[in-house]
């Protein structure tokens, strides 16, 4: 069987009062033939709602079925991965929480519509199972 991402699940509500953040993720589920996960191009709809919003920090959450140890997760526009190599080498267990790096340094990244590609690599376990959640700032 292929390897699969759910739709995305957004909170337009705030966690606590008077948060600027929101958040948006996708679960994912490797291929139970080889372990490996298909590239997510991300929906219109779903770039349209992350649109004007600044990536502030990402969450990944190993599922039931844990992934290969410092696996890597990336996202993709016209010019390479916007978080710089920070989703690099990941818990197989744990839960991270990662800031992007822009121009080397850690901050937030302005989103502007652009097409984006999240790709997970590094990745051999048959059917692991996982969730990126991208906590967004107005």
């Amino acid at each position: 069987m292929a390897g699969s991402w759910s739709s995305a699940v957004k909170n337009e509500v705030p966690a606590q009062e008077f948060s600027p953040f929101k958040t948006i993720e996708w679960a994912f589920t490797a291929s139970a033939n080889d372990g490996v996960v298909p590239d997510l191009v991300i929906p219109a709809a779903d770039l349209y709602w992350m649109a004007g919003k600044s990536f502030y920090m990402a969450e990944i959450i190993p599922g039931a079925v844990s992934p290969t140890a410092l696996y890597d997760i990336s996202i993709h526009d016209v010019s390479g991965d916007i978080f710089e190599d920070a989703l690099k080498d990941l818990s197989a267990t744990l839960r991270e929480r990662r800031r992007p790096f822009v121009n080397g340094k850690e901050d937030v990244f302005p989103y502007d519509g652009r097409a984006l590609t999240i790709k997970v690599s590094g990745n051999s376990v048959h059917s692991a199972t996982g969730t990126l959640r991208l906590f967004m700032w107005r």
